[in-house]
């Protein structure tokens, strides 16, 4: 009956608002404890310390995406003609 698929869309409707609404909630949240953490560590730590692990960070991320790629290619050439 057409009354049972309005009442399902409400639901549905419903559902999806709370959901988006706790995704932006939590992101906000989040945000505030990146924000809070970054503060304490800038207070509380020489800036020689935080620009070497940043650096060491940035090479981490850079040797970690690299290998990653690296075996992602080797393994679509490796297939050959039949793939």
């Amino acid at each position: 009956s057409p009354g049972a698929e309005a009442m399902g869309s409400r639901e549905v409707l419903g559902q999806a608002a709370r959901l988006a609404s706790s995704g932006l909630l939590l992101q906000v949240l989040f945000r505030v404890i990146t924000f809070v953490l970054n503060a304490f560590v800038l207070r509380f730590l020489s800036k020689e310390i935080v620009g070497i692990v940043n650096v060491r960070l940035t090479l981490l991320y850079s040797t970690t995406i690299f290998l990653a790629r690296e075996a992602f290619r080797r393994a679509c050439l490796s297939g050959g003609p039949q793939r």
